[in-house]
């Protein structure tokens, strides 16, 4: 807002009551766990056991983005954004070792974007609404807070972030697992 890209155009719609906000965050939620249930805790994991973490990861990202594309996000920005939070939501559930942080991630993450911040939409057949709705005359916020500029430095930053806390990780178990190694080799003399 402070630059003129957004402006606040006043609270949502009447029927926006705590009743349909908690409903909201219901169906935002479980849509987000049969999101996760199906790409992070079955797809990634199936791919990565038999090609690699990595490209269970990327594939896992990318078809991710292709549901939502077949689900009417045409915007080119949203949908490398919708890749970046797949990816960014593998990142986490590698990390950790179970999906339920990303469901929560995800279902949060839906619930703001439908439920309390509405921005323009990219999806046209998209019903929302929010506490807050913004007109965006700028076209870099023509896809909604999901498909702009700022959610690509957002997402990307923490994939950034988290693919190089995760070589990080390797190269010091394999620098440790080098170390053993030679340890357990010297013991042979």
């Amino acid at each position: 807002m402070a630059l003129g890209l957004v402006r606040f155009q006043g609270i949502g719609p009447a029927s926006v009551q705590l009743g349909n906000l908690l409903l909201l965050f219901a169906a935002t939620l479980l849509q987000g766990a049969n999101e996760e249930i199906i790409f992070r805790g079955w797809f990634f994991p199936a791919l990565s056991r038999h090609y690699g973490k990595w490209f269970g990861l990327v594939a896992s990202a990318c078809f991710f983005g292709l549901l939502h594309i077949l689900s009417g996000y045409q915007d080119a920005g949203l949908v490398l954004n919708i890749v970046l939070f797949g990816a960014f939501l593998c990142l986490y559930v590698w990390e950790k070792g179970r999906i339920w942080g990303a469901i929560g991630i995800h279902g949060m993450n839906n619930f703001l974007l439908t439920g309390v911040l509405v921005l323009d939409t990219a999806n046209p057949a998209a019903q929302t609404f929010g506490l807050f709705v913004f007109d965006s005359p700028s076209p870099a916020l023509s896809a909604g807070l999901m498909g702009s500029w700022q959610a690509s430095v957002l997402y990307g930053g923490l994939v950034l972030l988290m693919v190089i806390r995760r070589l990080r990780k390797d190269w010091k178990k394999d620098q440790t697992a080098g170390r053993k190694q030679s340890k357990n080799s010297l013991k042979q003399f």
